[in-house]
This record gives structure tokens, C-alpha cells and sequence, in this order.
């Protein structure tokens, strides 16, 4: 049947049939169409212009689609916001009109489809960039330094807060695990993600779930974060190790600025000469209840503040103003697209944060698409209200919003993460024998994960939970099959978030109930510094990525961004493909690759990093792929990582962001702006002040 023939089957048909009419046409009509066209005819020819011209063509290089038809094109052509010729140079320059078109010669160099983020804090990140970022730093010089710079970048009256130093004081940034000094003190707890702020400690989940009483559950709470320290039972106040700076090394170069500086570990915070003026806190002042002020000999406040002195502090800091959010989110939408990411699958945790988006939006300076999830407790109440108050319209089954800002992802949890110990597994921690994770507030009291996520799919919107540890990532693979088995079938796209360490007998799960394991493979060379020493074996299991494209999950890639109280995690796709194609360390350690079975090629972490997120969000028909009417969100590196050893890609550096048809960042224009503009202020580092593309 014809039906069935192939269009290169048809083409030949086509030409055959052509072909043997054509011999059955009078021979005088046969001389007469064998005489070529005229010089002049030519010309006309070649001069009638395109009706919709492109108005930007890039050629001469590999252009890798995602298309399975296609994966390899050598020219696109774009007009407006969309892609619309994608084949071959004599295809695509067709689709030109001289002195209109912009021609992007690619001279050898790749193009890919936008990145897509699959797991980012936007808000943190650019308070992080734009504020202060001590994760590093572990002596005095740096610190004045790092404090200095963050104070002369926000905005008038903006508090400087955060900053979490030491936090590689212990393990070097890039260590594969193993101590210059071995130190023989335990190692320092840690905090939850940035993404997870709430007021209640964790403590120890119980043996099995049901068998404790709800006024005695331990749990970390359903935000998660270990608040500030309180005062320990031993002993009142043992005394603090490493670098403790005081209020004398940072009042020269914060001034008037309120500042009140954590460690990494909450278990110090530091607030200068105008912070503890704010807080009402001087030599007089008692001690509060379940509080420290450090003094010096004189009894003068060091600035130094444990436990609930800190909290006196952070109840003087005034919200943000809408002023100082949109500088920290200029700064992170500038961070993105020097690194190509066009879209993100964001966790919004507050109201101020969509309606930040919203104004950029309006304003024409979201340069980034965003695909916005809220916490699984807050559909109801939040994302419901919200879709209805503002007539946000249903765009499909599964989402409500436009191409720039979309909703219908739900965030829930059930333990906590690798860093602080807390995630949940079924036997207990190597270096903790009496820990075997916890619980998030979420799964209390019993089921109730379960009736969340069965409501929510109920109305159609798409779950993500997080899960670390084998046995967490138990408790919610039965849970998504309990929720499947009971709801009618539909096309969900349910996402584990994390899927870190996983039972060997879970891998084929994934594949059974068609999940979406969402990993950040950064995580996997940033963590193996301690993974080994707190579960040991466990961790052939840890980050198995090729396991789990075996098993048959669908893979998105992404990078958590900014990370946690503990680790920096860049934006950059680069280190996390590589992360994903090496499993080494950015110093190349080890060698071969930290179980490098879990390796996967670089074609998949492509994918992974575009096509497969915009599959998870269900707009794999908008972008995510290099396609005629795909919406044109492009990246252009200055090589071919394709055809180059992995070690390459720390390397590579992004030449062009183009997003929605527009160039967004020209590498090469900017360096040059940077140059000219360098004698005239030497000591100003050029940037720019809006992110509207040109």
C-alpha cells in the first residue's frame, strides 16, 4: 500500500512515474521543454526574495538537533521567535535576504538546542551571586576580602547575610575523600539544601514507620533546614574549632551595612558593630535563654553569637525590598545565560518570587523560561487559588501558563540528604552507627505523602519528590505504585528527584512505572569527598546513571543550583556533563573515573540536558530539539565537543545564547566591551545592567 512506503520511497516513486509519463508526451512539448531558460530568466529567478525571510542563519558547522530524522544539520534558519528552515547551507540560504539576514558563521563549531535545568533555587542563586558566598574561605584575608565586595554590590539598605564559611575548611573542593590531614574529630554536620528552610531540628527516624508517637517523631521539618544550634544537653557550650573571625575584621568594610555572617554549620554567626546595634545587643546585654554572646576580655560583644543570640539578630532583618530581589535575580539571569541554560524547572518557595518573575516578564528582562513547581502541601492553597485568581490559562492536561512561565509541578520530600547524614537508608551509617537518616514532616502522620500525591494527580498536575537515601527511595517507589494502581492511567511523568542511592533491586522500577529520574550529576563529584566513609559499598549504587538508563528511566540533567550550606554547585552544563562522562573530579581525580561503569556517553548527557527536560515538563513540542516551529533557544560553543576528548569540556566556553530568535549573549562582543571599558575604571568590573536580549 502506499501508505506504507517511505518518503524516500515515495520521492523515488514519484520520480520513476515522473519519468515514464514524461516519455509519453509528444515529441515537439519534449524539444520544447528541453530548452534551457534564458541568462535573464535566471536571474529573475535567483532575485525573488523569500516571502519571510530569516532574519538570523547560523552555518558552517555541526548543528546537533535532537531530532532522531536528523541529529546532524550543517545550518538553521530563524525569523521572530521561531526556527523556521533547519537542513542543509543551500537549503537554508534560500531563506536569505542580504543586508537583513545576520549570517553566524559557526567556522567548525557545535550548536545545540537551549540547556534546560532541571532543578534550580532561583531566588537563593541570585542572592548567593549578588550577596555573599564564603563556602571557600577559611582564613581572615579572603573573608574581609569576599565581605567587602558583597557590601559594595547590594543595594542601599540591604542587609549582607549568609555566606556559610568553612564548609570545604574539612574536605577540600574537588577531594575524592581522602583528608591531606586525616583529622580524628568527627565530621562536622551539615545543613540541608538552600531550598529547605524550616524551624524544627532533625533527629532520629524510628526503626519503622508507625511505631512512634506523634508528639515524639523525630523528623527534619517538610522545609528541612537545621535551624540555628541550640544549647547542646553534655556540656552548655562547647568550644568552637577552625576559624572564628569577629566584628572588628568586618566593620571596616561593611560600615553602616547591617552584616550577620554563618558559618556553614549554624553553629556560630558573626554580625557586626550595625547589626547588633539593630538587634539592641551590647555589653549589657544578658545572655538569652538557650543563647550565647561571645565577649572579649573587657565583656564587649566579639559579635560572635551562638544559638538564640543569633536569633535576636535575625529578628531585626527587614524583608528584601523588591529593588534588592531584582538585582539578585538580574545577576542570576546574567549567570544563566553565560553558561546557555534557557529554560529552568524552578522550586518557588514564596508568593514574592512568582511575582518577581512576573514583573520581569511584563518588563521584557526574563530571559529565561521557567517551569515553576511549588511545594506538594501548597497546591491547594497556593497554585490552585493563583491558577484561578489570575485566569492563568490551561495550556495542556498537565500545566497552566505560557511559554515563559508555566505551572504544574509539585515539590514533596521524603528524608533528607547525603550532607548532614539525614538521608534514609536501611542499614545504619558507616561513621554513625546509631543513624540511619530521617523523615521529612511531610510523611506524618502515616500516608499522608500518599493521599497528597494521589489528590494531585487527581488534578492533573505533574509530582517530583525528593529522595536520597535506598530506603527513601523505596517508600516513594511503593508510593507512586500505590497511587498508579489506584488512579486512572494517564500520561504523568512522575519525576524522583535525586534518586541518589538506590537498592539494586529498585533500578527496574523505574522503568516499570515510567519515572523520570531528575539528577544533578555535579552532585556525584562534589559528594564522593564523603561518600564512601558514611555508607561504604553503598556507594557502587550512588548516582548510577547508566543503571538507571539500563533499567529504563527516562534521565533529565540538571544542577541543583546553587547547591546547599555546604557545596557550590555551578550552573554550568559543561561540569555536569562532564561529571556525567568522566565521574571525575574537576582535578581529573580519580583516574578512571569514580565507578566508572556508571559512565554515560556524551550524546546521552546532551540529550538528557535538553530534550528529555522538555519532555519531563511536556513541552517537547516547543522546545528542547532543533526544529522547524520549535521556539529558537540556542546555544553555540567554540568547539565541537563532540569530537574531542571529555577533559575538553572544562574547557568549552558558550560563544552564543540565542533565546526566543534573539541574541542573548555574544561571548566574543562582550569580551571586547570589557576590554574598552577596562582603562577608564579599572577597578570596576564591567556588566551588564539589564538583561534585555539585542
Amino acid at each position: 500500500m502506499r501508505h506504507s512506503l517511505t518518503k524516500e520511497a515515495w520521492f523515488r516513486d514519484g520520480i520513476v512515474r515522473g519519468r515514464k509519463r514524461a516519455w509519453a508526451l509528444p515529441a515537439g512539448l519534449i524539444l520544447l521543454l528541453s530548452v534551457p531558460l534564458t541568462p535573464l530568466a535566471n536571474q529573475q529567478k535567483q532575485r525573488e526574495p523569500p516571502t519571510h525571510p530569516a532574519h538570523i542563519v547560523l552555518m558552517n558547522g555541526r548543528i546537533w538537533t535532537m531530532e532522531k530524522r536528523y541529529p546532524e544539520v550543517s545550518a538553521v534558519a530563524i525569523r521572530g521567535s521561531r526556527i523556521i528552515g533547519v537542513g542543509s547551507w543551500g537549503k537554508i540560504r534560500r531563506l536569505m535576504i542580504p543586508g537583513y539576514t545576520r549570517v553566524i558563521n559557526l567556522k567548525g563549531r557545535i550548536a545545540l538546542p537551549g540547556f534546560i535545568d532541571n532543578h534550580t533555587h532561583f531566588a537563593q542563586a541570585g542572592r548567593l551571586l549578588l550577596g555573599l558566598n564564603l563556602l571557600d574561605v577559611d582564613g581572615p584575608e579572603e573573608f574581609s576580602k569576599r565581605v567587602r565586595e558583597a557590601a559594595g554590590r547590594l543595594p542601599e539598605g540591604a542587609w549582607l547575610v549568609g555566606g556559610d564559611w568553612g564548609a570545604y575548611a574539612q574536605w577540600a573542593m574537588g577531594s575524592t575523600g581522602s583528608l591531606p590531614e586525616k583529622s580524628e574529630s568527627p565530621p562536622p554536620v551539615l545543613e540541608p539544601d538552600l531550598e529547605e528552610e524550616g524551624p524544627d531540628a532533625p533527629k532520629p527516624v524510628p526503626e519503622k514507620e508507625g511505631e512512634v508517637k506523634e508528639e515524639e517523631r523525630n523528623t527534619i521539618d517538610e522545609a528541612g533546614t537545621l535551624p540555628i544550634e541550640k544549647t547542646p544537653k553534655e556540656d552548655p557550650w562547647p568550644p568552637l574549632e577552625g576559624f572564628l573571625p569577629t566584628k572588628e575584621l568586618i566593620d571596616p568594610v561593611t560600615g553602616e551595612r547591617p552584616a550577620l555572617i554563618s558559618r556553614f554549620d549554624r553553629k556560630v554567626y558573626l554580625a557586626n558593630s550595625a547589626a547588633l546595634k539593630a538587634a539592641g545587643i551590647t555589653a549589657a546585654t544578658l545572655d538569652p535563654k538557650g543563647g550565647l554572646i561571645l565577649r572579649d576580655a573587657g565583656g564587649r560583644p566579639t559579635g560572635l553569637l551562638r544559638g538564640t543570640a543569633a536569633e535576636m539578630v535575625q529578628q531585626a532583618i527587614p524583608p528584601p525590598p523588591f529593588e534588592q530581589r531584582k538585582a539578585e535575580a538580574l545577576r542570576a539571569l546574567d549567570e544563566a545565560r553565560r553558561y546557555g541554560v534557557t529554560s529552568i524547572h524552578d522550586n518557588i518557595s514564596d508568593m514574592e518570587t512568582l511575582d518577581l518573575f512576573q514583573s520581569l516578564r511584563q518588563s521584557g528582562e526574563l530571559t529565561l523560561r521557567v517551569w515553576a513547581r511549588v511545594r506538594l502541601t501548597a497546591w491547594e492553597q497556593f497554585l490552585k487559588d493563583y491558577i484561578r485568581l489570575f485566569r492563568v490559562p490551561q495550556v495542556n492536561d498537565n500545566a497552566w501558563g505560557d511559554q515563559f512561565i508555566r505551572f504544574g509541578g509539585l515539590k514533596g520530600w521524603v528524608d533528607g540528604i547525603m550532607g548532614n547524614s539525614s538521608a534514609l537508608f536501611f542499614d545504619p551509617y558507616n561513621h554513625q552507627p546509631e543513624n540511619r537518616g530521617k523523615l521529612r514532616d511531610i510523611m506524618y502522620p502515616e500516608g499522608n505523602l500518599y493521599e497528597l500525591i494521589k489528590g494531585a494527580d487527581q488534578e492533573g498536575f505533574t509530582v517530583t519528590v525528593h529522595a536520597i537515601g535506598d530506603r527513601a527511595n523505596r517508600i516513594l517507589l511503593d508510593t507512586y505504585e500505590k497511587v498508579f494502581q489506584e488512579n486512572p492511567e494517564r500520561d504523568r511523568r512522575f519525576r524522583v528527584v535525586h534518586a541518589q542511592v538506590l537498592h539494586p533491586d529498585d533500578f527496574k522500577r523505574f522503568g516499570e512505572l515510567k519515572l523520570i529520574a531528575e539528577v544533578q550529576p555535579y552532585h556525584a563529584i562534589d559528594d564522593m569527598r564523603w561518600m564512601e566513609e558514611r555508607i561504604g559499598e553503598r556507594a557502587r549504587h550512588a548516582y548510577a546513571f547508566k543503571s538507571l538508563q539500563d533499567a529504563g528511566a527516562l534521565l533529565t540533567f540538571g544542577t541543583d543550583w546553587p547547591g546547599t550550606n555546604a557545596a557550590y554547585y555551578p550552573i554550568n552544563p559543561l561540569l555536569s556533563i562532564y561529571a556525567a562522562v568522566t565521574r571525575k573530579t574537576l582535578k581529573g581525580e580519580p583516574e578512571g573515573g569514580w565507578f566508572p561503569e556508571e559512565r554515560i556517553t556524551i550524546e546521552d548527557a546532551l540529550r538528557f540536558y535538553t530534550i528529555n527536560n522538555a519532555y519531563a515538563a511536556f513541552e517537547e513540542s516547543q522546545k528542547g530539539s532543533i526544529k522547524k516551529g520549535k521556539i529558537a533557544d540556542l546555544v553555540v560553543l567554540d568547539r565541537d565537543i563532540l569530537n574531542l576528548p571529555p577533559e575538553e569540556l572544562l574547557k568549552t566556553k558558550v560563544d552564543y545564547t540565542i533565546f526566543g530568535g534573539k541574541v542573548l549573549y555574544d561571548r566574543v562582543r562582550e569580551e571586547r566591551q570589557a576590554l574598552e571599558a577596562a582603562p577608564a575604571n579599572p577597578k570596576k568590573k564591567p556588566g551588564p545592567k539589564t538583561n534585555k536580549p539585542n
